[in-house]
């Protein structure tokens, strides 16, 4: 097993190395990443410790501010994919830890998406919970 497995990482460095990916914290390479560099802002943007978990923010804005207003109602909540927001936010959260330099930026999102879901995931079961009940006192 182990050998298949450096043959395999022996193959990836080879195809990442090629590509440019490795060591490389910008977003956008070449002619586009070099465009997006002559302005501070879009530098800031373009750098993979900033820019990445600022698009995840959204995975964590929009269920927080749906538990705020309730929209959508609780019976309309993917329970599924709000458990699985929030275990991604726990095993994010993790990583963003162990990895040098640490992202913060990443920890801080993950912590958000996993505070935002989780609540989801709280008041849907709650919710299931409490209609299973009356339907019990129904019957």
């Amino acid at each position: 097993m182990a050998a298949v497995w450096r043959v395999t990482e022996a193959f990836l460095d080879k195809q990442f190395a090629r590509t440019g990916w490795v060591g490389n914290p910008r977003l956008f390479s070449g002619k586009i990443g070099d465009a997006l560099d002559s302005n501070p802002l879009t530098r800031w943007w373009n750098n993979a410790f900033n820019g990445a978990p600022g698009f995840k923010w959204a995975l964590s804005v929009v269920p927080l501010h749906g538990a705020l207003t309730g929209k959508p109602p609780v019976e309309n909540l993917d329970l599924n994919q709000s458990l699985a927001l929030a275990s991604t936010g726990v095993v994010w959260g993790y990583y963003s830890l162990l990895v040098l330099p640490r992202s913060w930026m990443l920890f801080a999102v993950s912590v958000a998406l996993f505070s935002s879901n989780g609540w989801n995931v709280f008041r849907k079961i709650r919710y299931d919970r409490d209609m299973a009940s009356k339907l019990k006192l129904v019957s």
